[in-house]
C-alpha cells in the first residue's frame, strides 16, 4: 500500500486512487486501519476496506494495480480484475506474472520500484480519457486469458491430473520397496554404520 500511495502523490495525470480490502492481521508488517486512514488522507485516495461486491468495485474502475513485491500464490484480485476484464498493472513476481501478460493484458514492473510503478501508471492513466481503447483491450485479453487459465473446471481438472499423475508416481515408488509378500523391504535403503 505504502508504495502505491507513495507513486500515487507523484502522478500527474488526474485520478482517483481508491484502496479496498483489510489489513492482514497474522502479517506484522501490516499497516493498520488508521495508518491506511492517514496516508490515504495525506495523498487524497479512498479507504474503503472489506468490500463484500467487488464486481460493482471493479466494474467502476479504470484499471486495477498490485504493486505487492512478497509471494502471494494467485492474487485473488488480479483474479478478480482479469475476471471483471479490468487491465492490470502488478509486479513481475510468481502468481502476479502468471496473470498478466505483460503489454497484453496489462504490465508487470520490478518489485519495489517506485519509479516503474510512475512511469507505468502514468502510461495506463493518460489512456483514460478519450482514448481509453488501450485499457479496455487489455481488459479484454485479461478477461480471456482468465476464461482459459483459471475456469474452475479447468482448473479442478488440471489439479486431477496433477494429483492422479502424483498418486501414479508414488504408488509406482512405494511398490518397488515391497517384497513379493507385501512386506516393506528396505534392506537397500538401510546401510550399517
Amino acid at each position: 500500500v505504502g508504495l502505491l500511495l507513495k507513486a500515487s502523490k507523484k502522478i500527474r495525470t488526474p485520478h482517483q486512487l481508491v484502496i479496498a480490502g483489510e489489513p492482514d492481521p497474522f502479517n506484522p508488517g501490516s499497516y493498520s486501519h488508521r495508518s491506511i486512514h492517514r496516508h490515504c488522507a495525506r495523498v487524497g485516495a479512498r479507504y474503503l476496506g472489506y468490500q463484500p461486491d467487488m464486481p460493482t468495485l471493479l466494474a467502476s474502475a479504470s484499471l486495477v494495480c498490485l504493486p505487492s513485491w512478497y509471494p502471494e500464490g494467485l492474487p485473488r484480485i488480479l483474479c478478480e480484475a482479469a475476471a471483471c476484464g479490468r487491465a492490470v498493472l502488478a509486479t513481475d513476481i510468481p502468481g502476479c506474472r502468471e496473470l498478466v501478460e505483460h503489454g497484453e493484458s496489462g504490465l508487470l514492473i520490478p518489485p519495489k520500484d517506485l519509479n516503474a510503478l510512475v512511469v507505468a501508471l502514468e502510461d495506463l492513466l493518460g489512456n483514460t480519457g478519450k482514448d481509453s481503447t488501450r485499457l479496455a483491450v487489455m481488459g479484454r485479453k485479461g478477461r480471456n486469458l482468465a476464461k482459459s487459465k483459471l475456469e474452475t473446471e479447468l482448473v479442478n481438472k488440471a489439479a486431477i491430473n496433477d494429483f492422479g499423475r502424483l498418486n501414479l508416481e508414488y504408488e509406482e515408488g512405494c511398490s518397488e520397496n515391497y517384497n513379493k509378500s507385501g512386506i516393506a523391504d528396505h534392506s537397500e535403503t538401510i546401510k550399517s554404520s
